[in-house]
């Protein structure tokens, strides 16, 4: 089982200073694999697995996570 670091609530980047929250997000501290609708998708240490409130999962790698979200807490 891969380790994690602590789980986040983040937003979508957005050009307003709207904070609605949209998933949460963890930060793998190990190599990992999950589950989407699309297959099993494999994942590096410091990618950050999301999992929005409409309940689809993604992997994103750190740089292009802080592009797309910001950390509400």
């Amino acid at each position: 089982m891969s380790e994690l670091s602590k789980e986040t609530i983040v937003s979508e980047m957005m050009e307003t200073n709207e904070k609605t929250p949209v998933g949460h997000a963890l930060k793998m501290l190990t190599d990992f694999s999950v589950e989407t609708k699309r297959g099993t998708v494999n994942g590096k240490a410091g990618d950050y697995i999301v999992k929005r409130n409409n309940g689809t999962v993604s992997v994103l790698k750190s740089s292009m996570f802080f592009r797309k979200y910001r950390v509400l807490r």
